[in-house]
């Protein structure tokens, strides 16, 4: 996405284009800069959400899938999804 020239707005994937912006504000220039990131930003959240809850269904369709007999082994089961979520929250909350 980045231009030729680069600069700390191609780091965010932000391109200059030739004639855009003749007759605006810096201010006006700038609004329109931070609602275009804020897009970007909303739709990559929405993305990794998006992954993250279909993580989560693969591993809930694995305990349909799997059938356990009897209570016991169905809350075994659920135990180590539970575990599993627990850890990636731990995990999560370290690099926070």
């Amino acid at each position: 996405m980045a231009g030729p020239k680069g600069g700390p707005a191609a780091s965010f994937g932000i391109e200059k284009t030739e004639g855009q912006g003749k007759g605006m504000s810096q201010a006006e220039r700038d609004a329109i800069m931070a609602r275009e990131f804020q897009q970007r930003l909303e739709k990559k959240m929405r993305e990794l959400e998006l992954s993250q809850l279909e993580y989560w269904k693969a591993q809930l369709d694995l305990l349909l899938a799997a059938r356990p007999e009897g209570v016991a082994a169905l809350q075994s089961q659920i135990r180590k999804v539970a575990d599993k979520m627990a850890n990636r929250i731990q995990m999560l909350k370290k690099g926070a």
